[in-house]
C-alpha cells in the first residue's frame, strides 16, 4: 500500500491521509474558489461536507415514513443526490467529475422504466457546458453550481416523489 510514499515523504503522506492536505485544492471555477477559499479550508470543505451531507440524507431517508429503501430507484436517487453533492462542495472541479452523476441521473431512469428525457437533458447540458468552458471564472463556478444542484434537486424529487424524476 503506502509504504513506499510514507518513506519517501511521511509528512505528505500522512497529510494526505488525514483529509486536510491542500494538495488537490487548487484554485478553480468553483463557488469555494470565487469565495477565496483555498488551501487547507477548501479540502475541508471538499471532503468532509458531502461526507456529512450524505450521511444527513442517509439519515434522513431512512426516517422518511413510505420510502422503500429496498427499491432499485430510490437507491440509485440516493447514490445521485449523495455523488451531486460532491459537485456542489467541490474546490476544484475537473470535467470527468461530472460523469459519475451523468451516468447516476441516466440509470435513475433506467430503473423506472422512463423516457431519460431529464437524464440526457442534463447530461447534455453539462457536456455543452465542459465543451464550452467559459473563460470567466464567474460563469464557470456558477455554471458547475447550477448543474450541481440541478442534478442533486432530481434526486431529491425521486426521493420525495417516492419514484424517479418526472416522467
Amino acid at each position: 500500500g503506502i509504504l513506499p510514499f510514507f518513506v519517501v515523504d511521511p509528512r505528505a503522506t500522512l497529510e494526505n491521509l488525514s483529509g486536510f492536505s491542500a494538495g488537490g485544492a487548487a484554485a478553480g471555477q468553483t463557488v469555494l474558489s470565487l469565495a477565496g477559499v483555498r488551501g487547507t479550508v477548501a479540502s475541508a470543505v471538499a471532503r468532509d461536507a458531502p461526507v456529512v451531507f450524505a450521511v444527513a440524507v442517509c439519515i434522513w431517508a431512512a426516517r422518511r415514513p413510505g420510502l422503500d429503501a429496498t427499491r432499485p430507484s430510490t437507491l440509485v436517487a440516493l447514490g445521485l443526490v449523495c455523488t451531486g453533492s460532491r459537485l456542489v462542495f467541490e474546490s476544484v472541479v475537473f470535467p470527468y467529475y461530472l460523469l459519475a452523476a451523468s451516468v447516476l441521473v441516466f440509470l435513475l431512469d433506467l430503473v423506472a422504466r422512463r423516457s431519460p428525457h431529464w437524464s440526457l437533458t442534463w447530461c447534455a447540458a453539462a457536456a455543452f457546458f465542459v465543451a464550452v468552458q467559459p473563460g470567466n471564472h464567474g460563469v464557470a463556478a456558477l455554471g458547475t453550481l447550477v448543474l450541481a444542484v440541478a442534478v442533486v434537486a432530481l434526486g431529491f424529487r425521486a426521493l420525495l416523489a417516492g419514484q424517479p424524476v418526472v416522467r
